[in-house]
């Protein structure tokens, strides 16, 4: 976890300064916990784990449909980002699931890791009570070039690694430090200005 919070620094030049690590029983509980999410799927198919139904456009997902979605291979990034904004909309949308976070984490136990403290999760809960603001979730994806390589990590073994593209790292760079400075974000702020 350090290391990827600082190699996520380094590469976008700014501290990461909190995490949350979740496994998939804990997401699958969690989802749950919260009574389902709302995803749209941009075509009809069938998991290939469960074999689940999911039918182009609205679906409501239960914790273990929403596991086998996450989990399909060939949009596995886009299908999570969209369970990830679907959880951001579902609790900070009512107060029935703020109202009950502690009994929702508490289901959790073992299955997740933060170092947000007490304290800090309890202060954003508040908030979100006191407010009942909605929150703009977008995500920009760095792609670039693969290779088979040994890693730190795997020093014995190759195994596939990506170096980016610096161009589009620079302009995820941009998107953060536009965050960071108070700005909302729009969809067409997603599509990276071709250059000239």
């Amino acid at each position: 976890i350090d290391c990827s919070m600082g190699t996520l620094g380094n590469l976008y030049q700014e501290n990461v300064d909190y995490y949350v690590q979740i496994n998939f029983n804990g997401f699958s509980t969690m989802i749950d916990a919260i009574g389902g999410i709302t995803i749209d799927s941009e075509k009809s198919f069938r998991t290939s784990e469960g074999g689940y139904y999911i039918s182009q456009g609205t679906n409501q997902l239960n914790g273990t449909v929403a596991l086998s979605y996450v989990r399909e291979r060939n949009a596995r990034g886009r299908h999570q980002m969209q369970a990830i904004e679907a959880i951001i909309q579902k609790v900070s949308s009512g107060t029935t699931v703020l109202n009950n976070y502690s009994a929702i984490l508490n289901s959790m136990e073992g299955m997740f890791t933060t170092n947000m403290s007490s304290s800090d999760i309890s202060a954003l809960v508040r908030m979100q009570l006191s407010d009942m603001a909605s929150w703009n979730v977008k995500s920009f994806a760095v792609s670039g070039q693969g290779s088979s390589q040994k890693t730190y990590s795997m020093p014995t073994k190759r195994s596939y690694v990506m170096y980016p593209d610096e161009t589009q790292i620079n302009y995820a760079r941009i998107l953060v430090d536009k965050v960071i400075d108070g700005v909302i974000l729009s969809d067409e702020d997603m599509v990276m200005p071709t250059l000239q």
